[in-house]
């Protein structure tokens, strides 16, 4: 016998995670704090992955390795690719993770993977 999905689960699920991707996609579109983004970039990515593998195996009734292993994929690719401009804040998504531009398309100012120790909430 096996587990079916309820129809309001699977639509919560799909609807919390719609919300996540739309509001992170808005809030890394719009702020400028480069530091604060490059903090909060792992945590969204952790988190929207997290939430499309709860709502597909909500769908399909039962947790799937291949669903978490593209999940695990796509999100280290996501991390790997998006850098943020020091100078003006700017999101910058490398079509390529793995070869890097190395100047920002909006200030042109050098590109780099620093890593934030905490995010300061004024502007960068």
């Amino acid at each position: 016998m096996s587990w079916q999905p309820d129809a309001l689960i699977v639509a919560a699920s799909c609807l919390c995670w719609l919300i996540i991707v739309i509001a992170g996609a808005v809030f890394f579109d719009r702020n400028r704090n480069a530091r604060l983004k490059r903090w909060l970039w792992p945590v969204w990515i952790t988190g929207s992955s997290l939430s499309f593998v709860e709502a597909v195996c909500s769908a399909l009734g039962h947790i799937s390795v291949a669903i978490i292993a593209i999940a695990i994929a796509v999100g280290l690719i996501n991390l790997l690719a998006q850098k943020f401009c020091p100078t003006c804040g700017l999101s910058q998504y490398a079509n390529n993770p793995f070869r890097s531009d190395n100047k920002c398309t909006e200030c042109g100012s050098a590109l780099s993977r620093q890593k934030s120790r905490a995010p300061h909430l004024e502007s960068s």
